[in-house]
């Protein structure tokens, strides 16, 4: 007995998807087998499970997978591109139509015109007002001509376009006529039943040619108070061989097919490299199908790179989507959303003027979310203003992360050397320069911001060489490379400058690379 079934539910992994399908069956007393056909290609014989649910005693016996030959999405293909045909050839005879009344108007407008002329000559020499109401007919006659040249080539031009796509879609309805029998699957599921019953058979299986991925769109807005909204998509594709419709939905992490063994060590052998030498020509003699014990140690490095990436692939995170979707066989990406997020940002600048002399705006966010945020792509806005995409890198619920907005032309940032000396005058027969810039900043937004301003001083490379820093305001220490950080609040429309100076002593007659040098 045939059993109609429909998917209620899908689960898609990274690179395949979980079906499950569900169907109501009259079952009588004693052995029923029901058949499930037109079962795609794409599926795995072996991940196919079976559960009955019924209120009498019905029993599960079995299930047998079979290959299958079956027409059915031909059938449906067949059928969509007859409608998408109609559909065409409607609007060819709409077309065609609309272009014979405007020929029609023309004609009839060339005819009246030249009648009009013909008797413009008498109808000036009746009177004063009988002239100018023939020139008011010739003239509006002319304007309505001229709309119709107009239109013409644009009707023409899509008319012929439209032929094009009906030769295509006939092209097409004609190769997939001839198109041989599909391989699917079918599946024979046997149930025992004390008494007549009803039964829900629910049949899950793996198919190929499914994944989805993270893909985000982040939103912030608001100078005094920003606020981030975060939308968490997922791109789904598939390209199974069965439509998706109206389904419930679970994205899942987990690797379905990586559910096997237990991982086992094997041992790691340390061996000194002259032995390895040595063994080197006996090991190109040996014959390949003899045993040479030494062999497995000079091939640990790829077991260890295996099992290093099973054990940092970290647990399955599952994400169930809210509402039933529906997602066709063509391969392309579908979007559907995840959960909308609201995040509370800290905002500041960075500016390194000595590379760019421009501030960085950059966002400082905690996931106070209890959604894992995955490696993926986010498109980033700052109001209705597309700033880009950038990628985001995994984040777990409480972590931190930041994101970089790009330049905000609202920040002038002016970098200056202010100071270049050289003393002529030194003991020991030194040379000492000192250095000074200025870096001038100012806030024209409507609100106070913070910035993070970088810069740094030269770091000696030898014991005759020294760099000192003289003065800096505000006031700053260099780590050892020698880079200066200060944190600054920028007030409203007010410049805010950052001085600092250093010198470098070192000996006559020794050049340095990298020595700044005099205007």
């Amino acid at each position: 007995m045939n059993l109609p079934t429909q998917i209620t539910s899908v689960a898609v992994y990274q690179q395949s998807a979980r079906i499950e399908r569900s169907g109501m069956a009259d079952v009588s007393a004693g052995l029923n087998d029901l058949l499930v056909s037109d079962l795609p290609s794409t599926l795995d014989p072996s991940s196919v499970r079976a559960r009955v649910l019924s209120q009498g005693g019905v029993s599960l016996m079995g299930l047998d997978v079979r290959t299958s030959y079956y027409q059915v999405p031909v059938q449906e293909q067949i059928r969509d591109l007859t409608q998408q045909l109609e559909a065409l050839t409607a609007r060819k005879r709409a077309l065609t139509l609309e272009l014979e009344l405007l020929a029609n108007q023309k004609s009839y407008l060339l005819s009246a015109l030249e009648t009009g002329a013909q008797q413009l000559p008498r109808g000036i020499a009746f009177g004063k007002r009988e002239g100018e109401a023939m020139q008011s007919f010739l003239v509006a006659s002319s304007e309505k001509i001229a709309q119709i040249d107009a239109q013409l080539p644009e009707r023409e031009q899509a008319l012929r376009n439209l032929e094009l796509e009906i030769s295509h879609v006939e092209r097409q309805l004609a190769e997939t006529g001839r198109q041989p029998a599909t391989t699917g699957y079918s599946v024979l599921v046997s149930i025992d039943a004390r008494e007549a019953a009803q039964a829900e058979v629910r049949l899950s299986y793996r198919v190929a040619n499914a994944s989805w991925s993270p893909l985000y769109d982040i939103r912030l807005s608001g100078d005094a108070a920003p606020q981030m909204t975060l939308t968490y998509l997922a791109e789904v594709s598939q390209n199974s061989g069965e439509a998706w419709d109206n389904v419930s939905l679970t994205l899942s992490t987990m690797r379905e097919h990586s559910l096997s063994e237990v991982p086992e060590m094997d041992p790691w052998y340390l061996t000194p490299i002259e032995a390895i030498a040595r063994r080197a020509p006996a090991l190109m003699m040996a014959r390949a199908s003899e045993p040479m014990p030494e062999e497995s140690a000079q091939v640990w490095n790829k077991e260890e790179v295996q099992v290093a990436e099973v054990i940092t692939s970290g647990p399955a995170i599952a994400y169930q989507a809210t509402q039933a979707v529906s997602i066709p066989p063509d391969g392309t990406p579908h979007k559907t959303t995840i959960a909308v997020i609201s995040l509370e940002p800290a905002v500041d600048y960075v500016a390194a003027p000595k590379l760019d002399q421009a501030a960085y705006r950059r966002a400082k966010v905690t996931n106070r979310s209890p959604y894992h945020l995955l490696e993926g792509e986010a498109n980033l806005f700052w109001g209705d203003e597309f700033l880009g995409q950038v990628h985001l890198e995994a984040v777990a619920p409480e972590a931190k992360f930041e994101l970089s907005l790009g330049v905000d032309e609202r920040i002038a940032v002016e970098r200056k050397r202010t100071l270049h000396e050289v003393d002529k005058v030194l003991l020991r027969d030194l040379r000492k320069v000192t250095t000074g810039y200025t870096t001038t900043l100012t806030n024209h937004t409507s609100a106070p911001q913070q910035l993070v301003l970088r810069d740094h001083i030269p770091v000696a490379n030898s014991e005759k060489v020294s760099v000192q820093l003289e003065s800096s305001s505000p006031a700053a220490k260099p780590d050892d490379m020698g880079l200066l950080e200060w944190q600054l609040e920028l007030p409203p429309q007010v410049p805010v400058e950052v001085t600092f100076q250093f010198s470098i002593q070192h000996p006559r007659g020794v050049r340095l690379h990298g020595m700044p040098e005099l205007d």
